[in-house]
């Protein structure tokens, strides 16, 4: 526990920044709220499973514009953990939470519930063979790791699929009957994302994907709590 105390506090540093305490608090920064977005991950059932968590910078956008991966994981996690609380945010469901390589390597990742959330794995990060050995690890702590963003089932992605339980596939950009038949004769679950009609549910359902997200169950959902200050540097 007292570990998990200390990297909260310096996950809180990484986000705002470290403070002098021997100067008076500043008073030219606006408070603002911590917050965050989630979207619902969708069983066959049409049961939420879980929520993917998304970073915000403002009380009013439904999209953020992402400058700085790591930081923003590491935002989405502070305000999970430390303003609003996993009760308050996933309950008893489970929470997907883009990485970076950086945010996968990091000791702040041990902070969150590790058998709560799979780790996706961003489209941009490079699957080469240092990253592998930072999955395995996580993977032994609980976490699950998933692929973001597949649109094919590239050499590269084949590859890295050991080391993964779930890849995330953009419909319609991939080719459905074949990648799907190949990702499940390895035993890994398939999500299909970017669902945003009826016709799109129903054909990925047929196709046989096991969990669904997107536009047509709901849009991103704000989640806020109680004022935080921000430092003038973070």
């Amino acid at each position: 526990m007292n570990s998990e105390i200390a990297l909260s506090g310096l996950l809180n540093i990484a986000v705002h920044g470290a403070t002098d305490s021997a100067d008076p608090p500043s008073t030219m920064n606006e408070p603002t709220k911590a917050i965050l977005a989630r979207q619902p991950i969708m069983n066959r059932q049409s049961e939420c499973v879980g929520h993917e968590l998304l970073f915000r910078n403002s009380n009013q956008g439904a999209t953020s514009v992402i400058s700085d991966g790591f930081a923003c994981t590491n935002t989405v996690m502070q305000n999970l953990i430390s303003e609003i609380g996993v009760d308050s945010v996933l309950g008893e469901l489970d929470g997907f939470l883009n990485c970076n390589g950086e945010a996968l390597a990091s000791e702040f990742i041990d902070v969150l519930p590790a058998r709560q959330m799979v780790l996706e794995i961003l489209a941009t990060v490079e699957l080469t063979n240092e990253l592998a050995p930072y999955c395995l690890a996580l993977k032994d702590k609980g976490f699950r790791i998933a692929l973001d963003d597949v649109k094919e089932l590239s050499p590269e992605v084949f590859e890295f699929l050991p080391y993964v339980e779930l890849v995330k596939i953009d419909w319609p950009c991939v080719e459905t009957s074949q990648i799907t038949a190949k990702l499940h004769a390895t035993g890994k679950t398939v999500l299909a994302e970017k669902i945003e009609t009826r016709e799109d549910y129903l054909s990925v359902r047929e196709i046989g994907w096991d969990l669904f997200q997107g536009f047509y169950f709901t849009r991103p959902q704000l989640v806020k709590d109680t004022f935080i200050s921000v430092n003038a540097a973070a």
